[in-house]
């Protein structure tokens, strides 16, 4: 037998069927019980069974064909058996195979699997497989050469009946005082568990009403902190969208001071590019120029010895005079090479430091925009995480707002800080050498009244005269 219903703790079945044309009214049940397996076959290990009864070959055909075995499928638990499935066994499946024979018997068999309907809803919870043999005896003689039966046997079958009548009385009695008994059994255990059932029903009923009002109470707290958490959620919302719109502004005008600032560097850094090829050119002309005296001054020492050695008849203030003439001509070329050294290195001076003021400017410009940014993004996080210090949060926007004023007001006054620091690092009290400077650049030609670089050092040297 092979159960295809899943059930969760151990149960054992029997099989009981009942045929009367096999000579006994008693219900055949099959020993011993078989635990379920579940997936697999169950085997009874006792199962066989053969019965031997005399008919006619016409009455065996219309018995067999007409009344299969319904075969009981029994649940065991206990003293009691509950019926889960009816399974019907057809009989006249073994008439329709051929006959065999072996020796002096003639047998026809054939294996049945036969599903089994549960009692309950009728679907199949099992299969049944089940082997048929019907095996014909010989020697006996045929039924109208035989005799008719005597008085003494009559009166012994009439006997037989009337005992097999009084034992199933018997038995049947029995097995209702049995049935009674269990079901007294059964009531006293089902009142009992009913009464238990009560109890734990009301104990459990009254905790779970106290739970229902905790729950209530707590669901009411929750939807309270729920209302509250998204006023809360929307005010966190509409401060974030504030501070980010004040963010993107914020490093919209920071951009735009970046790019001004760079694009006035840049025109002051080409004038200063062009003033330094001025200058290059200036210098390389004025090493000509040089050269060019240089040569002239060999030249005037070879015609000095020229000179010197016609000059020996002349007369000694003559001499003088030309000679005072020469070293004059020297010291104003001695001057102008001078003066053109000082203007070389002058722009050189201040070349250079306008590349260093350029890159210290770019980079304290950068930082301080990045330290902004990371300052506003560390704030916006600290938002997030801390919703409920709401007074905490205005204070920092309040510091985010004066720290952003200030970088305003910084990048509004390091507009122009070449000019504060060209005038910080040129200050100095001689006012001579500021004097004479100027006069120099002016006597370059290089330079004129109008240049930024003249008017510097005419300011400074007001500002020190006042």
């Amino acid at each position: 037998m092979k159960f295809i219903i899943k059930v969760q703790f151990l149960i054992c079945f029997v099989c009981r069927f009942r045929y009367p044309f096999f000579g006994s009214q008693q219900p055949v049940v099959v020993q011993p019980p078989v635990s379920l397996v579940l997936g697999g076959e169950n085997y009874f290990s006792a199962s066989t069974y053969s019965f031997v009864f005399a008919c006619s070959e016409d009455s065996l055909h219309n018995q067999l064909y007409c009344h299969p075995i319904l075969l009981e499928v029994l649940m065991e638990r206990g003293n009691c058996h509950s019926l889960v499935g009816i399974a019907q066994v057809p009989l006249g499946e073994v008439l329709k195979n051929e006959k065999v024979s072996l020796g002096n018997d003639v047998y026809q068999r054939c294996s049945l699997k036969v599903p089994v309907s549960a009692v309950v809803s009728q679907l199949t919870c099992a299969f049944v497989h089940c082997t048929l043999t019907l095996e014909y005896q010989k020697g006996f003689p045929p039924a109208e050469t035989q005799g008719l039966p005597s008085a003494s046997e009559y009166l012994a079958a009439t006997e037989l009946e009337m005992w097999k009548a009084s034992e199933e009385e018997t038995f049947t009695k029995e097995m209702k005082k049995k049935e009674a008994c269990y079901l007294f059994q059964l009531q006293e255990e089902w009142e009992r568990r009913e009464k238990e059932r009560q109890a734990v029903f009301t104990q459990k009923f009254q905790a779970y009403n106290c739970l229902e009002v905790q729950l209530r109470n707590t669901l009411e707290a929750a939807q309270c902190e729920q209302r509250k958490l998204l006023s809360r959620e929307t005010e966190l919302q509409q401060l974030y969208r504030k501070l980010s719109f004040e963010e993107q502004s914020i490093a919209k005008q920071c951009q735009a001071k970046v790019m001004q600032c760079q694009l006035l560097y840049e025109g002051k850094l080409e004038v200063q590019r062009e003033k330094t090829e001025e200058l290059l050119k200036t210098v390389e002309r004025l090493k000509s120029q040089v050269s060019e005296l240089s040569a002239r001054l060999t030249s005037k020492d070879a015609e000095f010895d020229e000179y010197k050695q016609k000059v020996i008849s002349k007369p000694e203030s003559r001499l003088q005079a030309e000679l005072i003439m020469v070293h004059i001509e020297k010291t104003e070329l001695e001057k102008k090479l001078s003066t053109a050294l000082r203007a070389k290195k002058h722009y050189k001076d201040q070349w250079t430091q306008a590349m260093k003021e350029l890159a210290a400017y770019r980079h304290n410009e950068l930082k301080s925009a990045q330290s902004i940014l990371q300052r506003q993004q560390q704030e916006l996080e600290s938002v997030k995480i801390h919703s409920e210090e709401q007074k905490i949060i205005r204070k920092d926007l309040t510091q985010v707002k004066e720290e952003v004023s200030r970088v305003q007001k910084e990048t509004f006054n390091d507009e122009c800080p070449s000019k504060v620091t060209e005038a910080e690092d040129t200050a100095n009290p001689d006012v001579a050498r500021w004097i004479e400077e100027r006069d120099i650049l002016l006597e370059t030609g290089v330079y004129t009244q109008n240049d930024f670089t003249i008017q510097q050092l005419d300011q400074k040297i007001k500002a020190c005269l006042k």
